[in-house]
């Protein structure tokens, strides 16, 4: 019953016309959204906005979430899974599970970009997932090192799956703003929670950065707007950004756009506004 409301309200004529009736948004919102993960609701013009609306609801507001770390980073590396004799999937020795295809063009990009000595800057990375994707793949050069930035609780539990793994190539920062030095800057899924103060702070680090590559981000044809995203236990605005001034705000910086492509897997239906549903998310690559 709730997956043909989901329906009706996302993608069709009859969700903008309910939307405009406060008492259906409100029940949608407190028995539908809240309680249902990475279900998404409303379009606002500002962060501040989309944000003070997950505050009505859920009472918090971000990704520094105990539930939510534990559900990105598992108390073991990760393991890579693959096809047994008898084709069922059976736990390999190697990790990790690439679970989405559009992963594979970040490492494709990462086997070229990646030299000896070159410092990745990992921003909303969790527990090092791409880290570990990578090294199953493809061997750090020497001197490389990996930093990945992410929220405390998420970098406690990725900190120590790494010491439990051994590495000393995979380090993790709390604070974006610390970074001082970056080669290749990296965010795969992340960009589009932050606020707008944390984005100018990302975009200032890509200055520094020979490569930037970008994926998952939801890039529209109209001027920017945020959604909200429940994770149940918390919530957070979501960027849907211009796409032409998206990839301006890396040109002007001396980047020049190298490739992109599409993340099918990622489709984004927003209660009550059909009219913006988004069919696919996208990556991208900037090198200088």
């Amino acid at each position: 019953m709730w997956n043909l409301i989901r329906i009706a309200v996302t993608r069709t004529a009859v969700g903008t016309w309910l939307g405009k009736i406060p008492f259906v948004r409100r029940a949608y919102d407190q028995y539908y959204w809240s309680r249902k993960m990475n279900a998404f609701s409303g379009v606002y013009q500002t962060y501040e906005s989309a944000a003070a609306a997950c505050e009505m609801d859920h009472h918090r507001v971000g990704w520094n979430d105990a539930d939510l770390a534990q559900n990105l980073v598992t108390d073991d590396v990760p393991r890579r899974r693959s096809l047994g004799d008898a084709g069922e999937f059976k736990a390999a020795d190697k990790p990790v599970f690439v679970g989405q295809t559009s992963t594979f063009a970040v490492l494709l990009w990462l086997s070229k970009l990646v030299k000896p000595g070159c410092r990745i800057v990992d921003v909303g990375g969790a527990g090092g997932i791409v880290y570990w994707q990578y090294r199953d793949y493809f061997k750090l050069p020497d001197g490389a090192t990996w930093t990945v930035v992410d929220m405390p609780e998420t970098v406690a539990r990725g900190r120590a799956a790494a010491e439990r793994a051994g590495t000393t190539e995979l380090t993790f920062e709390t604070d974006l703003a610390a970074i001082k030095a970056c080669d290749i800057l990296i965010s795969s899924g992340c960009i589009q929670y932050m606020p707008p103060e944390g984005f100018a702070t990302f975009c200032k680090i890509s200055e520094l950065a020979d490569a930037v590559i970008i994926n998952k981000i939801a890039l529209v044809d109209r001027p920017n707007y945020w959604s909200r995203q429940s994770f149940v236990s918390t919530s957070s605005p979501y960027l849907f950004a211009n796409g032409r001034q998206f990839i301006q705000i890396f040109t002007d910086s001396g980047l020049k756009l190298k490739d992109c492509w599409h993340v099918p897997e990622i489709t984004r239906d927003i209660a009550f506004a059909p009219r913006h549903r988004l069919s696919q998310t996208t990556g991208v690559v900037f090198v200088r």
